[in-house]
């Protein structure tokens, strides 16, 4: 069995970190032993985990653009992985994306339940 980084235990992507964040989520989230763990058990450890590595958006439009800090994780993951270790990105200006994320939130706050994807909302429009 080959050593498995206790870092990567919930990011890795290789079959004995994945096995080993099952174990993990089996124990310490659920608080099951593998030898009376159930096969339900076994299955929501192994969701438990893939959701550990998964990012998923239900936002229409450029999810990226509207949320540096998402773009700067998403990077430095990246990065850590074709590196192999820890990265640190330099900061940037992120003043014109801050207020990207700042409209978009106020778009959604206001319109929360009342426009599908077919009707768009409309910001900053009064009256119409």
């Amino acid at each position: 069995m080959t050593s498995v980084n206790p870092k990567n235990i919930r990011i890795g992507l290789s079959a004995e970190e994945i096995k080993q964040a099952v174990v993990d989520s089996l124990r310490c989230g659920m608080g099951r032993v593998e030898g009376v763990a159930t096969k339900h058990d076994f299955y929501y450890a192994l969701a438990l985990t893939i959701r550990d590595r998964v990012f998923a958006t239900y936002l229409h439009g450029p999810v990226l653009p509207k949320n540096p800090w998402l773009a700067d994780l998403l990077l430095t993951l990246a990065l850590e992985r074709a590196v192999g270790g820890p990265v640190t990105l330099d900061p940037l200006d992120d003043a014109i994306e801050e207020r990207n994320h700042s409209v978009a939130l106020q778009k959604a706050l206001r319109n929360r339940g009342q426009r599908t994807a077919i009707e768009p909302a409309r910001l900053g429009r009064s009256g119409s």
